[in-house]
C-alpha cells in the first residue's frame, strides 16, 4: 500500500488532523464500528505538495487582492484552478503520483469500479463551521485517468469565489485553506439522504429529522431536489421511539402523529409516496442516535449523510451541527438562554459519563415539572432542562426560572436564591390579573395535592428499604442476560418517574422562600440570619442524624485499639470480629443504614461506603476528637438568638405565622435530604445490575475492564450483551469508544468550570470566564483590618475566624486540622466528616437549598456559600472571618505576606 495513502480504517487519532474534516470524521466512524464503506484518505500535506508553490501564492493573493471584485475575483480564481487541474502534466513528480493512484487502485482490485472522491478540506464538517457544498465532490469516477483528474478537482475547489467568500466569513486565513482528499467505492443506492439528530428547524432534542431521496442524494444535500421527510421521536432515556411526522415528495404539509400513530391531521401520504417504511426509518435513526453518541455523547447533534442499499444503510459522512436554533417558551427565544451549574456543581463536580446522562436527563425533566404536572398545567414536551458543556452537567435557568414566574409568581431573584449559581435574572413581562388568578389557582391545588405525595413518597421510601435489603442479597449471577438488561434499562428510564412521590420531596422548597420573604419585611436588618438560625431548629435531617451517627462512631473507635488498627487497613474485613462488640454493633448498623452513600453519590459510577469504605475509615480516624456537645450547644444558642429577636420585633400574629411556616420549611428540608439518601439506595441498585453487566462483558473480552461499563450507553451494553458471540471487531470498536471517552472525561475534569454558559436561539454559545461574576473581590468595601470581602450566601448564621485550607475530595480530611476553615468547589452527603471536623466551610457554588446550606444551618457550621472563583482566589493558610449572618467573607491576612 502506498504510505501517502491512509486506510480509515487503520487510521489513529494522531493522524486525525492531516485527513481533514471529512475523513477524520469518516476515520472516527471506522474505529467505532459503525456501517461506512471502505474509505482512504490523501493526507492535505501530500495534496498541497502536488501543486506548486506559485501557484498556492497566487490563489491566496487573488483571494485577498480581489476580495471586494466579484468579476475579478472570478477570472483569477479561474485561472489558478485550471492551473491546479493541468499541474499533473507540468511537474515530473507529478510523474510519482500518477503511479501512486495506479498501485492504490491495483491493489484495492478497484480498476473497475466506480468510485466517490469528496472534499475534506482543513476546518471542513467542524463544530463552529460546516462548509457546507462549499467544496467539490466528484461521483462515479472510474478510472486512473478519471481519479487523478477528480482529485485535482477537489483540490482546485479550495479556491472557488464562494470558499475564499466562507473563508472571510468565518475569519478563517486564506493561508491556512489546505485539501485532503477522500476517496471510497460508490455504494448502489436504492434511497440516500440526510439525517439531523436534533431537529434542525427549532431544536428538539427529542426528534430526529429524515431527508430522504431514491438514488443518490447529492442534489438533495445541495437544496436542488424536494426530498421526502420523516420526524422520528424519542422520550428522554431514548427508549420509547415513535414515527411523529411525515411529508411526502409531492407534499408540502408534514402530516403529525402521536405515540401511537394516529393522525393529527388528515391526508396521509400513500405508500406509493413512501421512500423509506416506518421500520427503515426507526432503524436509521437509532443508527443515527448510535453514531451522535459514539462521536460525542455530551452533545450528540449530528448533520449525517447516509445511503441505503436496500438491505442495510451506510454512512458516508458525520458533521456536528454547526448551528441549531434552541427549543423553549416563545418568550424566552427573544433572550439568550441561560444554563447554569449552580445546583449541579455542588452534587456534580466532575464531568458525567455516558451512562449517567440519559437517566439525570429523564430526572431532572421530571423533577422540575413535577409540581406543575401535579396543579394541572400542561408542560410542554420537547423542552430540554438540563445539558452538557465540556462534559458538566448544567440546567436551563431560563426555563426554570420562567416556569416558576409563570404558575407560582416566584420572580426570578427569589428562584436564584433559593437555586444558587451565579447566573442573572430574565425580564419578566407585566403579568394580567387573571393570570393572579390562574397563580391563586396553582397555589390552591398545591396545598391540597402536595400533602397526598408527601404520603406517596413515604410509601416509596417504605418499598426502597425493603426491597434494599433484598436486593443486597440477591445472587446476580443467576439473572439472565436479558433479564439483567430489561432491569437495566427499566432503571434508567423509572427511577424518577416511578417514585414521583419521593422527586416531588426533593424538589420541596416553596415554604423557605415564602419565610425568607415574610421575615424580609418583618425584621429587615436579621432576615437572613434569622432564617439560617430557625432553620436548624426541630427534627434532624437524615443527613445531620447521620452526621452525630458518624461521630458516635468515631468515639467509639478512639477507646478501641483493634478497631483503629482495622480502621487504618492494618487488619482485614475478617478481623472486625476481634474489635469490642460495642465497636462491630455500631460499625455494622451505620453501615447497614447509610452504607449506599459514599464520595459523591449521584454518580452511579461511583462506589458507596458498602462498595468501597476506606473513605468511610478515614472519616471516622479524623473525627474522634470533634465535640459534638459543642456543635449542640451552638446551634441551641442560634435558635434561642433567634426567637428571641423576633419576639421583639413582631407581633403575635406575625410570631405565630413564623413558626407555622419554619416547622414547614424544616419538614421540606428534612424531606429533600430524605429522598436524597433513598434515591442513592436505588443508584446502589442500578450501579449492582451495571457491575454484573461489565463483569459478563470482561469475561467475553468484550470490554478491558468491567468497570468500563460505565462508559458505555445502554444501547451499547444492549449490543454486546445480545451477542453470545461477541465479535473481535464489535469488542474493539467498544474499546475504542470507550478508551476515547475516558481520555475526553480527563480532558473536560482538567478545564476549569464555567458557572454560566449562555445560549443564543441560533445555537451560538457565549461562555463566560469560570470566574467571572459580580461577587469577585471589592477591595474598596474594607472592614477593619480586612484586606479584602467577598459577598455570598449566608446559610448559617454563625461567624468564624480561621486559617483556609483548601480541601479537593473528602479523602483529604487528614490535610484539614481541626478548626480550619475547609474551602471547597463543591460538596455533596459525602463532605459529612469536613464539616464536622472544620471550624467554618467555604463553598464556592451551592444555594439556599443546597446539601451544604442544609447541614451548615442544622449543625451550627459557620458556613458561606455562592463565592464565584474563591477556591483560586484563596490559598491555604490565609486567614479569614466569615460573617455568617451577613454571608461575607473577610481575608485578613495572606499566607504570601506571610511568608
Amino acid at each position: 500500500m502506498n504510505p501517502s495513502l491512509i486506510d480509515c480504517r487503520q487510521a489513529t487519532p494522531e493522524q486525525y488532523p492531516q485527513l481533514g474534516g471529512k475523513g477524520s470524521q469518516l476515520a472516527r466512524l471506522h474505529r467505532y464500528g459503525l456501517p461506512v464503506p471502505i474509505s482512504f484518505v490523501m493526507p492535505a500535506a501530500y495534496c498541497r505538495a502536488l501543486i506548486p508553490d506559485a501557484i498556492w501564492t497566487q490563489a491566496i493573493a487573488a483571494c485577498t487582492q480581489f476580495k471586494d471584485e466579484p468579476e475579478q475575483a472570478e477570472l483569477a480564481l479561474g485561472t489558478v484552478r485550471h492551473a491546479i487541474t493541468q499541474s499533473s502534466t507540468q511537474d515530473d513528480a507529478n510523474g510519482q503520483f500518477r503511479s501512486a493512484l495506479e498501485a492504490f487502485l491495483t491493489a484495492q482490485n478497484w480498476q473497475q469500479q466506480t468510485l466517490a472522491v469528496r472534499s475534506s478540506a482543513i476546518g471542513e464538517d467542524g463544530l463552529q463551521h460546516s462548509f457546507a457544498g462549499i467544496h467539490q465532490s466528484e461521483l462515479n469516477v472510474l478510472g486512473l485517468a478519471a481519479l487523478e483528474r477528480a482529485i485535482l478537482e477537489v483540490i482546485a475547489s479550495l479556491w472557488t469565489p464562494q470558499a475564499c467568500a466562507y473563508r472571510d466569513k468565518i475569519q478563517f486565513p486564506h493561508s491556512d485553506a489546505n485539501m485532503a482528499v477522500v476517496i471510497m467505492p460508490m455504494v448502489e443506492s436504492h434511497a440516500a439522504g440526510v439525517i439531523f439528530t436534533c431537529d434542525p428547524r427549532d431544536g428538539r432534542e427529542d426528534r430526529l429529522l429524515i431527508s430522504s431521496v431514491l438514488g443518490l442524494a447529492d442534489d438533495l444535500v445541495a437544496g436542488k431536489v424536494n426530498g421526502e421527510d420523516i420526524i422520528v421521536q424519542h422520550d428522554w432515556s431514548h427508549q420509547d421511539w415513535h414515527i411523529a411526522g411525515r411529508r411526502s415528495v409531492h407534499s408540502n404539509t408534514m402530516q403529525m402523529f402521536d405515540a401511537q400513530h394516529t393522525q393529527s391531521q388528515p391526508h396521509a401520504p400513500s405508500q406509493t409516496d413512501t421512500i423509506l417504511s416506518d421500520a427503515q426509518a426507526m432503524t436509521l435513526a437509532q443508527l443515527a442516535s448510535e453514531t451522535a453518541k459514539a462521536m460525542d455523547y455530551s452533545a450528540p447533534y449530528f448533520d449525517i449523510e447516509w445511503v441505503f442499499d436496500g438491505q442495510q444503510f451506510y454512512l458516508v459522512q458525520a458533521r456536528p451541527i454547526s448551528a441549531r436554533g434552541l427549543y423553549t417558551y416563545p418568550y424566552l427565544q427573544q433572550h439568550a438562554t441561560m444554563w447554569t451549574n449552580g445546583n449541579t456543581k455542588e452534587i456534580l463536580p466532575f464531568a458525567i459519563k455516558i451512562s449517567e446522562r440519559d437517566p439525570l436527563i429523564v430526572a431532572v425533566n421530571e423533577m422540575l415539572t413535577l409540581a406543575q404536572q401535579i396543579v394541572g398545567v400542561q408542560v410542554p414536551i420537547g423542552i430540554q432542562r438540563a445539558a452538557q458543556f465540556d462534559g458538566h452537567v448544567y440546567l436551563n435557568a431560563s426555563v426554570i426560572q420562567w416556569e416558576i414566574y409563570q404558575h407560582f409568581n416566584l420572580h426570578p431573584d427569589e428562584v436564584n436564591f433559593i437555586f444558587g449559581g451565579h447566573q442573572a435574572n430574565i425580564p419578566i413581562p407585566k403579568r394580567a390579573w387573571t393570570n393572579y388568578l390562574k397563580v391563586a389557582g396553582n397555589y390552591a391545588k398545591a396545598l391540597t395535592r402536595f400533602p397526598a405525595y408527601r404520603r406517596r413518597g413515604m410509601q416509596e421510601a417504605q418499598a426502597i428499604q425493603a426491597e434494599s435489603l433484598a436486593w443486597r442479597k440477591q445472587d446476580l449471577s443467576t439473572l439472565s442476560n436479558a433479564a439483567l438488561q430489561q432491569e437495566i434499562r427499566e432503571r434508567s428510564r423509572y427511577t424518577y418517574l416511578r417514585h414521583r412521590g419521593l422527586c416531588l420531596m426533593q424538589g420541596a422548597s416553596g415554604t423557605l422562600m415564602q419565610l425568607q420573604k415574610f421575615l424580609d419585611k418583618a425584621c429587615p436588618q436579621d432576615a437572613k440570619a434569622l432564617v439560617a438560625a430557625l432553620m436548624s431548629e426541630g427534627e434532624k435531617s437524615v443527613s445531620a442524624q447521620q452526621a452525630f451517627d458518624l461521630l458516635s462512631l468515631a468515639k467509639i473507635a478512639l477507646n478501641d485499639h483493634v478497631a483503629l488498627d482495622f480502621l487504618r487497613g492494618n487488619l482485614t474485613e475478617i478481623d472486625i470480629q476481634r474489635c469490642s462488640p460495642a465497636f462491630q454493633q455500631a460499625y455494622t448498623e451505620f453501615l447497614a443504614r447509610y452504607g449506599h452513600r459514599g464520595n459523591y453519590e449521584s454518580y452511579v459510577s461511583r462506589p458507596s461506603w458498602r462498595e468501597q469504605p476506606d473513605t468511610l475509615h478515614l472519616a471516622i480516624l479524623h473525627l474522634a476528637e470533634v465535640d459534638a456537645d459543642a456543635l449542640q450547644k451552638r446551634q441551641h444558642e442560634q435558635i434561642a438568638w433567634a426567637w428571641k429577636t423576633i419576639k421583639a420585633q413582631c407581633h403575635f400574629g406575625q410570631v405565630s405565622m413564623i413558626k407555622f411556616m419554619q416547622k414547614q420549611a424544616k419538614m421540606e428540608c428534612n424531606q429533600r435530604e430524605f429522598a436524597r439518601s433513598h434515591f442513592g439506595l436505588l443508584l446502589e441498585r442500578s450501579r449492582a445490575l451495571m457491575l454484573e453487566a461489565g463483569r459478563r462483558l470482561q469475561e467475553t473480552n468484550s470490554i478491558s475492564n468491567s468497570i468500563d461499563v460505565f462508559d458505555l450507553d445502554y444501547a451499547e451494553i444492549d449490543k454486546l450483551l445480545s451477542n453470545s458471540d461477541t465479535s473481535q471487531h464489535l469488542a474493539q470498536a467498544m474499546q475504542h469508544r470507550i478508551a476515547d471517552r475516558q481520555q475526553q472525561i480527563a480532558r473536560w475534569d482538567a478545564m476549569p468550570m464555567r458557572d454560566v454558559v449562555l445560549q443564543t436561539a441560533q445555537g451560538m454559545v457565549a461562555k463566560d470566564s469560570a470566574n467571572a461574576s459580580p461577587s469577585l473581590p471589592n477591595t474598596n468595601m474594607v472592614q477593619n483590618d480586612a484586606t479584602q470581602e467577598w459577598q455570598g450566601i449566608a446559610v448559617s448564621m454563625a461567624s468564624y475566624r480561621g486559617k483556609v485550607c483548601l480541601v479537593e475530595s473528602p479523602a483529604q480530611i487528614a490535610k484539614l486540622k481541626r478548626g480550619d476553615i475547609a474551602i471547597a468547589l463543591s460538596t455533596d452527603p459525602s463532605w459529612l466528616p469536613i464539616f464536622l471536623k472544620a471550624g467554618g466551610m467555604i463553598v464556592e457554588t451551592g444555594g439556599y437549598l443546597s446539601h451544604s446550606a442544609i447541614v451548615a444551618r442544622e449543625l451550627g457550621i459557620p458556613t458561606i456559600v455562592n463565592l464565584p472563583g474563591i477556591t483560586t482566589q484563596l490559598q491555604d493558610g490565609d486567614e479569614v472571618m466569615i460573617d455568617g449572618p451577613a454571608g461575607r467573607l473577610y481575608r485578613l491576612t495572606s499566607s504570601k505576606i506571610s511568608q
